[in-house]
C-alpha cells in the first residue's frame, strides 16, 4: 500500500457470528492481527450489530445471525503489479525479455556460467552467459532444476485454488465476507471485485499443473455448498459467470504432500553447479522475498555489492503524488474504456466494422502501450 497505492487498496471484511461466543472469540485473532499484521496501516477490527453486519454483506443468511467482526485487508490486482515490477526493473536497468525459453544451461567445471535461451517470437536461439542465475518460475521450478541436474528430486507439491466469478446483483456486497472454518479445515472469502464477486478459494493438490488448470473433482461444488451456508438466496452453477484457477507452487522438500499443511513461507534452494531456486512464498511477501533472493544471489556468485537494498520504500510508477480522488477519476475513465473493450470484442466477431475506423487512433495507442509493457499477443489485449 506505501509502495503502488495506486493499485493496492483497503479492502473491508465481515466474519459474521452465528454463535453468542463467537465475535469474542474471533476479536482477541483480529486483535493480535491489528498489531502484528495490519501494523497500524489499516483500521482496527470492530464489533458489528446484526444490522450493520447486513448493512456490510446483503447477501448474508440472516436467520441465526449475531451480528459480526470487520476488519481490514488489502486487495489488488496481482497481474498489472507483476507488469508494474517489470517495468519498474526496467526503468532501473534490468534488460526484461516476454516470451523467452530456458532450452539449456551452460556449464564449465561443474559450475553453470550461462543459458541458451529460445525466443519464441523468432524461434531464435542464443545465449547469455551470467555468474549466477535465478530460477524463480513457480509451478516450473522442478522442470528447471532438472535441467540442471536430471537426477534431482521434486520438491514443488504444487496446490489448486479455483475462484466462482458471479454477478454483484446475484450476490450484493459492499464489503467482503470470510468463512473462517469450513468443514475441511479451510478458509473461504466472498470478495467484491470491480463489478462483480468472487468465491473461492479451494486447496486441492495436483501432479501435473498445466498453464490452463482447470477445476477438478468437486472444487466447484464444494464452493457453491460451503457459501450457500451464509448466503440468504444460494446459488447454483447457473449463477456462475466464469471459474478462474490458480496454482500455488509450495515447496515441500520432505515430500509432504498434504498441502492444507505446508508451509507457504519461501525457501531458497542451491544446486552443486550453483543454480538458485526460490519457491513457496506469497504477494504479500514478495518483496523481501526478492530481497533475501538477491543477497543469496550476490553470495553465490560472488557480485559486487554497489549499494543497500531501497525497494521498501520504492515508488512504483504511477504511484508518485497519488491520491483517493485522482483514482476516482480514472476509475470513471476506466469504466468507459471497459465499455469500448466490450464493444471491440464483438467488432472483433464482425470483422471490424465501421466502428473501427471511427476509434483506429485510440485503439492503437492502446495496443502501443500495452506493447510497450510486454503484451505480444492480441489475445493478451482482449484478457
Amino acid at each position: 500500500m506505501e509502495n503502488a497505492p495506486h493499485l493496492v487498496k483497503p479492502l473491508k471484511f465481515v466474519l459474521p457470528a452465528y454463535r453468542f461466543y463467537e465475535r469474542p472469540y474471533y476479536g482477541i485473532g483480529l486483535t493480535l492481527y491489528d498489531i502484528l499484521a495490519s501494523k497500524g496501516k489499516l483500521p482496527s477490527h470492530k464489533t458489528v450489530s446484526k444490522s450493520e453486519t447486513i448493512s456490510e454483506f446483503k447477501a448474508i443468511k440472516k436467520d441465526g445471525l449475531f451480528g459480526g467482526i470487520t476488519y481490514y485487508d488489502a486487495q489488488f490486482n496481482d497481474a498489472r503489479l507483476n507488469v508494474l515490477l517489470a517495468r519498474s526493473a526496467q526503468k532501473e536497468g534490468a534488460v526484461v525479455a516476454n516470451r523467452i525459453e530456458l532450452v539449456s544451461f551452460i556449464k564449465k567445471s561443474g559450475k553453470i556460467v550461462g543459458a541458451n535461451l529460445k525466443d519464441l517470437e523468432t524461434a531464435k536461439t542464443f545465449p547469455v552467459y551470467t555468474k549466477v542465475i535465478a530460477n524463480t518460475t513457480g509451478i516450473w521450478v522442478d522442470h528447471v532444476r532438472k535441467l540442471d541436474d536430471p537426477r534431482t528430486f521434486n520438491v514443488l507439491s504444487p496446490s489448486q485454488g479455483i475462484h466462482l466469478v458471479f454477478s454483484k446483483e446475484r450476490v450484493p456486497c459492499t464489503s467482503a465476507m470470510i468463512i473462517p472454518k469450513t468443514k475441511d479445515g479451510r478458509v473461504v472469502f466472498i470478495i467484491p471485485w470491480e463489478d462483480h464477486v468472487i468465491l473461492g478459494t479451494t486447496d486441492t493438490p495436483i501432479e501435473n499443473p498445466g498453464e490452463e488448470p482447470l477445476p477438478i473433482g468437486n472444487e466447484v461444488q464444494f464452493l457453491l455448498d460451503t457459501g450457500n451456508e451464509y448466503l440468504e438466496n444460494p446459488v447454483t452453477e447457473k449463477d456462475i459467470l466464469s471459474v478462474f484457477v490458480g496454482i500455488r507452487p509450495l515447496i515441500s522438500p520432505e515430500g509432504n504432500q498434504d498441502t492444507k499443511n505446508i508451509s507457504r513461507e519461501e525457501v531458497i534452494l542451491v544446486s552443486n553447479s550453483g543454480l538458485v531456486t526460490m519457491g513457496g512464498g506469497k504477494w504479500s511477501t514478495y518483496r523481501k522475498m526478492a530481497e533475501d533472493l538477491v543477497d543469496k544471489l550476490i553470495q553465490i556468485g560472488n557480485l559486487e555489492v554497489r549499494e543497500k537494498c531501497s525497494t521498501k520504500f520504492y515508488v512504483y510508477p504511477g504511484a508518485a503524488d497519488y491520491s483517493e480522488s485522482l483514482y476516482q477519476e480514472i476509475e470513471k475513465h476506466i469504466r468507459s474504456i471497459r465499455s469500448l473493450q466490450k464493444g471491440f470484442k464483438i467488432i472483433m466477431e464482425r470483422k471490424f466494422s465501421k466502428f473501427w475506423e471511427k476509434n483506429r487512433n485510440y485503439w492503437e495507442k492502446e495496443f502501443r502501450i500495452s506493447k510497450r509493457k510486454f503484451c505480444l499477443r492480441l489475445t493478451k489485449n482482449l484478457r
